[in-house]
């Protein structure tokens, strides 16, 4: 059965699919963009955007893989383009199960996220469903359903981080070409002129220079707006040949103080922390004892307020950077949130009103903390959906105490 239908929120639609068990392929297009996302049950097999699946899939197992594998056993993985070629390597031993299901996550992330930016511009997208139910997941290499769900989460985040930097117009998957070379040499950009070549997405630069993509995108936006650079659709990679084409796409670090100053100068930037387990993207956290998040750029009144919560007994979820660690976030499901009002990337409002407008986070209480104690600040707040609100850095016994209040209906030990 064939269903065709415009659909005007992506993540519900997914949702849904996911509670009804769905079992088959759904095609998301607008415009030239096209994307296939496989289900089997309440699984995510596998996600393919036909305009740059090979590029998306090249970065993944570079970021995933590269560690793990010789360059030409990466290179041979390359070629392996589809879900029976690679749960046939797995069951070979070639690649690391849980390897590639990261980099099936880095994919659906990466494609969910220009969905999303699509969606806020055009307000709808074509959604095909087309139920097959011969697809299963013979390797147990899909996404569960609570992974996918924390992947749209993050990629919904994301988008919305990107519309406030002023990108809603851009993809991420557009290439830059400089068209003033001698303008471009004379403000010095930190960002290689071989990367703007017409060769290289603002995903690939991203991946290159190890940075984030919206500070790649906003840097050479504001170019392209004095006609310094300009911006392109590219093609997808070709097909390898023993995976010699490839090597160009592998990241590298910075070489020089210009490119190092695009790279985050805070080494915890993007960083999710547990005060449990030393795997800091897997915690072990105990069920019987209420697990307390902390979204602040700050590491030293991150580390000040984990070492409160670790007094009482209370485990603690560090998040630096909330796009980063939304993943987690909807994972854990921590019992109480405490959230930083100003950071670099994103106030906290926006961030409280995006996690109320979640399911999983309706009811969750949310702190607020700030500097500033303002009536303002305190009804801006309450209107974005805060349950409480604390200035900081905050008197360990005045924390401690909130969180008690907040934390007393929710059972444990």
């Amino acid at each position: 059965m064939t269903v065709t239908r415009n659909i005007s929120n992506l993540s519900r639609g997914i949702g849904e699919l996911l509670e009804q068990r769905f079992t088959g392929e759904i095609v998301i297009s607008q415009r030239e963009s096209r994307v296939s996302i496989y289900l089997s049950k309440e699984k995510l097999l596998w996600v393919q955007d036909k305009r740059h699946f090979r590029r998306r899939w090249h970065r993944a197992l570079n970021k995933h893989c590269a560690e793990h594998q010789s360059t030409q056993a990466l290179a041979l993985l390359k070629e392996l383009d589809d879900y029976q070629q690679l749960s046939q390597a797995v069951a070979r031993q070639q690649i690391e199960q849980n390897q590639v299901q990261a980099a099936i996550a880095e994919v659906a992330t990466e494609c969910l996220f220009e969905l999303f930016i699509q969606q806020s511009i055009a307000q709808k997208l074509m959604w095909t469903i087309e139920q097959n139910d011969r697809l299963e997941d013979t390797a147990n290499l899909g996404l569960s359903a609570e992974e996918t769900k924390a992947i749209v989460l993050q990629a919904d985040l994301a988008s919305k981080q990107w519309q406030s930097a002023d990108l809603g117009d851009y993809l991420p998957s557009l290439s830059p070409v400089v068209e003033q070379e001698q303008m471009y040499d004379a403000i010095e950009m930190p960002i290689p002129k071989s990367y703007l070549q017409g060769q290289h997405t603002l995903w690939d630069i991203a991946a290159k220079m190890q940075t984030s993509i919206i500070l790649i995108a906003r840097s050479l936006v504001n170019l392209e707006k004095q006609k310094i650079i300009r911006f392109q659709q590219i093609p997808d990679l070709p097909e390898t040949s023993n995976g010699k084409t490839f090597t160009s796409l592998l990241p590298s670090q910075p070489k020089s103080r210009d490119d190092a100053s695009l790279t985050s100068t805070n080494p915890d930037h993007n960083r999710v922390v547990a005060n449990q387990g030393t795997n800091p993207a897997k915690p072990n956290f105990d069920p019987r004892k209420p697990i307390i998040a902390c979204i602040d750029d700050s590491p030293v009144l991150a580390h000040s307020v984990k070492k409160i919560l670790a007094s009482v007994g209370y485990q603690s979820m560090i998040i630096s950077e909330p796009m980063a660690g939304m993943g987690l976030l909807a994972k854990y499901r921590p019992n109480l949130i405490l959230l930083d009002l100003l950071m670099p990337t994103v106030n906290g409002y926006s961030v409280c009103k995006f996690l109320r407008e979640t399911s999983l986070f309706k009811t969750t209480p949310i702190i607020i903390l700030t500097s500033k104690d303002t009536i303002v600040d305190r009804t801006r707040a309450k209107l974005a959906g805060a349950t409480d609100f604390l200035t900081k850095p905050p008197e360990p016994q005045e924390l401690l105490q909130v969180i008690r209040l907040h934390l007393i209906d929710i059972p444990w030990g």
